[in-house]
C-alpha cells in the first residue's frame, strides 16, 4: 500500500537583483518626486506651523526635556564645530543614506528588499506627517533661537532658507519639522550598518551616526527633541510593516513552490533461492556414496 503524499519544499536560490537596478532607480526617483511635491505643496500656512511648533515646545517644557536651546547657543558660538555641523545637516542625509542603499544592493542583496521597503515606508509616513501636521522648526519660532546655518552660510552652499543650495529655498518645505526624517534615515543607516557590516570600526560608525545627526538637528535649531523621537518611531513602524510584507511574500512563495512528494513504490519481497539447498543436498549424497566406496 502506498504511503500518503507529503509536501516537500523546493529550495530556491535567491536571485541577486543586480539586473534590476534600473527598476530600483525608477522607484527611488519616483519617491523623490513625491517627496518634493508633498513638501512643496502642503503646509504653507506659517501661522499654523508656528502654532504647532509652540505646542511642541510647551509639551517639552512640561516634560522638562526642553534643552535644545542650550545646545543651540553652545554650538553656534564655536565656529570650528558649527561649520562641520552645518555641512553634516546639509549633506549627510543624502550621501550616507544613498551610499548605504547602494552598498546593500551590491554587497548584501539578500537584505536589500526589506531595507529599501523600510526606507520607502519611512519616507511616506514622514510625508503624511508633513501634510497633516506642518511644523515650524525652532529657528523660525522667534528671535530667541540662533539660526546656525544662516549665521555660517558664507562657509558653505546652503542658504538661510534651508539646507538646499542658495537660491533654491523655494523648492523645499520650511515647515517639515515633524517628524525628523534626518533622524529617521540616520537610524535606518546606522541599524543596517551595525547589523550587516563585518568590521567592528564600521559597526561603531553605524552606532555613532544617528547619535551625531540627532545632536546636529537640534543644535542647529532645525528640529525639536520630540521631532527626533517621532523620527525614531516612524522608522521603527516602517521596519515592522516592511518585515511583515516580506514575511507574507516569502510564505506565499513557499506555498507556491511546495510540491507533493511522489509515492514511493512498495518494496518487493524476494523469495529464497532453492538452488543452493538442492546443491547442498546433492553434495551430501555424493559425498556419502564416495565414503561408502572408500570403505569398500
Amino acid at each position: 500500500m502506498s504511503s500518503p503524499r507529503r509536501p516537500v519544499a523546493v529550495q530556491v536560490t535567491a536571485r541577486v537583483p543586480h539586473r534590476m537596478w534600473w527598476r530600483e532607480a525608477l522607484v527611488l526617483v519616483g519617491l523623490y518626486f513625491v517627496y518634493t511635491f508633498v513638501r512643496s505643496t502642503f503646509g504653507d500656512d506659517p501661522t499654523v506651523a508656528v502654532r504647532h511648533g509652540l505646542d511642541i515646545l510647551h509639551a517639552e517644557t512640561w516634560l522638562h526635556i526642553d534643552f535644545e536651546r542650550s545646545l543651540n547657543y553652545w554650538l553656534s558660538d564655536i565656529p570650528v564645530l558649527a561649520v562641520p555641523a552645518c555641512y553634516a545637516y546639509a549633506s549627510l542625509h543624502y550621501v550616507v543614506t544613498g551610499g548605504t542603499l547602494v552598498w546593500l544592493f551590491l554587497k548584501r542583496p539578500a537584505r536589500y528588499a526589506v531595507a529599501r521597503s523600510t526606507l520607502v515606508v519611512t519616507t511616506l509616513l514622514g510625508l503624511v506627517g508633513f501634510a497633516l501636521v506642518p511644523t515650524a522648526p525652532p529657528r523660525m519660532i522667534d528671535n530667541s533661537w540662533i539660526d546656525t546655518m544662516d549665521r555660517y552660510q558664507a562657509w558653505g552652499w546652503w542658504s538661510s532658507a534651508a539646507s538646499v543650495p542658495k537660491g533654491l529655498g523655494g523648492m523645499t518645505d520650511q515647515f517639515a519639522a515633524m517628524p525628523s526624517l534626518h533622524c529617521a534615515w540616520a537610524l535606518w543607516c546606522g541599524w543596517l550598518i551595525c547589523r550587516h557590516a563585518r568590521r567592528t570600526p564600521i559597526r561603531a560608525l553605524g552606532v555613532a551616526y544617528p547619535v551625531l545627526i540627532g545632536f546636529v538637528v537640534m543644535a542647529t535649531a532645525n528640529h525639536y527633541l520630540l521631532d527626533v523621537v517621532a523620527g525614531v518611531a516612524v522608522v521603527a513602524l516602517a521596519g515592522v510593516v516592511a518585515a511583515a510584507f516580506s514575511y507574507a511574500g516569502s510564505d506565499a512563495d513557499h506555498q507556491r513552490l511546495t510540491v507533493p512528494e511522489q509515492p514511493r513504490p512498495a518494496p518487493v519481497r524476494q523469495l529464497p533461492d532453492p538452488q543452493p539447498a538442492n546443491r547442498a543436498a546433492g553434495t551430501g549424497a555424493d559425498g556419502g556414496s564416495s565414503n561408502a566406496i572408500n570403505r569398500r
